[in-house]
């Protein structure tokens, strides 16, 4: 399998509530998720997600959603995309890199603080569908 590029990267969405600003502390939850949309002979869409949750106790939290474009060089079916998801071949460091920048920009105006999350997935912790 030949190495995967990026084509296009577009942010879809940005949801977030903050929510019982007077918490002394919280605990983070990340849960990442990322969907092959559709996958045509050489290219797939992806729609790639984090969400950050703030509790206990809480309604806080952050939603990140991009939608992102992969090609090959080889022909490509749902799940050869699937099993280079769950082998880490096709590299998101990159989408991941900006998911997390932009949490931290988001979270900059919560009253919890700058939170920052990591720039990579684990296919172990992440849904992929």
């Amino acid at each position: 399998m030949s190495d995967f590029n990026f084509s296009n990267i577009i942010l879809k969405s940005v949801q977030y509530n903050f929510a019982n600003p007077d918490r002394k502390s919280i605990s983070i939850s990340v849960n990442d998720s990322i969907e092959v949309l559709e996958v045509d002979e050489k290219s797939a869409l992806l729609k790639v997600v984090r969400e950050l949750s703030l509790g206990p106790d809480t309604d806080s939290y952050v939603k990140i959603n991009y939608e992102v474009s992969v090609e090959n060089e080889e022909v490509l079916t749902k799940a050869i995309v699937l099993e280079a998801l769950h082998n880490k071949t096709i590299g998101l460091v990159g989408v991941f890199s900006k998911i997390s920048l932009l949490m931290s920009q988001v979270t900059n105006l919560s009253p919890f603080g700058i939170i920052v999350t990591p720039p990579t997935f684990n296919p172990e912790k992440t849904n992929i569908i």
